[in-house]
């Protein structure tokens, strides 16, 4: 399971590594703004909150060892 588990959160840093350099953060630089942010800071911060979700949902699913949290 530990080495399951490892593998499974290298993956997660390589994909979110990956969306944080150039080619794909030059998509974003445009010069649009949606409700006044820019596209780019739009970007970011959904790629943070998303790898947050992501990192939440996998230690609680790989590492519940059937404790209900009480």
């Amino acid at each position: 399971m530990q080495n399951r588990s490892t593998s499974i959160f290298i993956l997660v840093f390589l994909f979110f590594f990956a969306m944080l350099h150039f080619p794909i953060l030059g998509i974003f630089n445009v010069d649009i703004s949606i409700g006044g942010v820019p596209a780019l800071s739009l970007y970011l911060l959904a790629s943070w909150i998303l790898l947050i979700i992501v990192l939440w949902w996998l230690s609680k699913k790989l590492f519940n060892d059937g404790h209900d949290g009480n």
